[in-house]
């Protein structure tokens, strides 16, 4: 595909300049991992031209996925306003309003979700799941807390365990609140433990359940990813160059960005540092619109490859853009727990770096954020001064 690219950008003079600027701004993201320069092309673009509806929605993207959410909104709204029928966009649209307290926004882009919702489970489930969505990016947790549990009252065991994503959902925000045990009940209603089961268990010191869980899961990148974390890189590598799961699930760029996450892992594992900061480099983008909580758990991984580098600086700068994510994660299942599990190294390495005061903030808002949580939650464990 290069060798096509560099073509195209060597011909693009040709081109009309609308044409011209997207096929740079594609070219600097893309094959020059030059994404401050790919926003820049695409703002002239659309300065230009901002009827350009796929410029719009990749700026948009590049700077979502860099935490930018105030600049990015106006873009995000206007991919919306030029797809009223998609529900996607007004969804997307909605996510937004609410993460930065726009309450027009919120009535407008509720009402056209709303509308559009019918056939279509995982907006559906999330409609469902927004009045305790908001408390939680608002602050309430009890709140979110006293609201999911009344959601699940009603739902009922049997409907919740029919409906997938609403099941996914609501272990997800109880992930988010640090509830483990609620979580584990729910999860104790299916025989096959799911992937986040056997991440949260691992962190617990529970790895039983990951030895089950890689007994019998399909989805490859995420199996390479888990047995990378065990410890056992060897066979990750089996998995990724036999994989077992059919590649048309997936568009073949978003294939590439989770298996270059599982693979970023593996290097990882191996000590690999500088294979691991590039593989992991390989997906903000992507799967920040596509796979939130792989592309929070690839910033963790390359941060923990740069400080084995000693590069603590680009490591705190790549987690404090993680950080920024934080009111989008609710809506993907489990992107919350990912964007906690990166607060806590963050705080770690504020630690080692000297940076007291600043690991007290991350501290602080991360005990907030897990007020409700369980006593002996890992990740408030991990945050009590060595002796305690």
């Amino acid at each position: 595909a290069t060798h096509h690219m560099e073509r195209a950008v060597a011909l693009s003079e040709q081109a009309s300049e609308r044409e011209r600027l997207f096929i740079l701004a594609s070219y600097y993201y893309g094959y020059l991992n030059d994404q401050e320069k790919a926003i820049e092309t695409y703002k002239l673009l659309l300065s230009l031209y901002p009827d350009h509806f796929w410029g719009n929605g990749n700026l948009a993207n590049h700077l979502e996925s860099l935490g930018r959410l105030e600049e990015s909104y106006p873009y995000r709204l206007r991919s919306a306003d030029w797809r009223p029928n998609a529900w996607w966009g007004q969804y997307d649209a909605l996510q937004f309003a609410i993460a930065l307290d726009d309450a027009e926004g919120r009535e407008k882009y509720l009402a056209t979700t709303r509308a559009l919702a019918g056939g279509e489970p995982y907006v559906e489930s999330g409609l469902a799941m927004l009045p305790a969505y908001e408390q939680w990016v608002g602050g309430d947790y009890s709140a979110a807390a006293r609201l999911l549990d009344g959601l699940v009252e009603e739902v009922g065991q049997e409907e919740l365990l029919a409906d997938g994503w609403l099941f996914a959902h609501v272990r997800s925000l109880y992930l988010a609140l640090g509830q483990l045990q609620r979580f584990h009940e729910l999860e104790g209603w299916r025989q096959q433990p799911g992937w986040f089961q056997a991440l949260v268990d691992l962190d617990s010191g529970n790895p039983e359940t990951l030895e089950r869980f890689l007994e019998t899961e399909r989805y490859d990148y995420l199996v390479a990813a888990l047995h990378a974390l065990a410890g056992r890189p060897e066979k990750a590598r089996e998995i990724i160059d036999h994989p077992r799961t059919p590649q048309n699930l997936f568009r073949p760029t978003q294939m590439r960005h989770y298996n270059n996450f599982a693979l970023g892992s593996v290097a990882l594992a191996e000590e690999d540092w500088r294979e691991a900061v590039e593989r992991l480099s390989d997906y903000s983008m992507v799967l920040a619109i596509t796979a939130k909580h792989l592309h929070l758990y690839a910033m963790g991984l390359k941060a923990q490859a740069l400080v084995a580098l000693g590069d603590t600086d680009q490591a705190i700068e790549v987690l404090e853009i993680a950080s920024l994510q934080r009111p989008l994660t609710p809506y993907e299942p489990g992107a919350t727990y990912l964007w906690q599990r990166n607060q806590v190294l963050l705080h770690r390495i504020y630690l080692q770096a000297g940076l007291d005061a600043a690991a007290e903030r991350v501290a602080g808002e991360l005990q907030e954020m897990l007020q409700v949580a369980d006593a002996d939650h890992p990740f408030l464990r991990a945050l009590q001064p060595e002796g305690d």
